[in-house]
């Protein structure tokens, strides 16, 4: 909603920062894996399916690895009109929200 009214608000924006929560700590936190930056390696096959070097995060052990397909989801969309300045000035289309497949 915040991203939706940035066009009316100038100076509002948001910042997206995944963030894992371990409320049991160490007994579930080698289960449930751990995320990371994309490696070199594997930058060009992720940036062919949609991943964003050097913002987007991947799996790299337990859950986070084995349902890296499910829970990665998809990146959102927004396309938008802007001045010279290049400040945004509405958007063109409806954003499409990051959500799951």
């Amino acid at each position: 909603m915040v991203e939706e009214k940035a066009v009316d608000w100038p100076g509002v924006t948001v910042e997206i920062d995944p963030i894992r929560d371990y409320p049991t700590g160490s007994l579930t936190s080698n289960l449930v894996g751990f995320l990371g930056p994309i490696p070199a390696s594997l930058e060009a096959e992720l940036k062919a399916q949609g991943f964003v070097p050097n913002r987007d995060k991947i799996g790299y052990s337990g859950v986070e690895t084995s349902l890296q397909d499910v829970l990665a989801g998809r990146n959102g969309l927004r396309v938008v009109q802007v001045d010279v300045a290049g400040q945004e000035l509405r958007n063109l289309e409806p954003p499409i929200p990051e959500l799951p497949e």
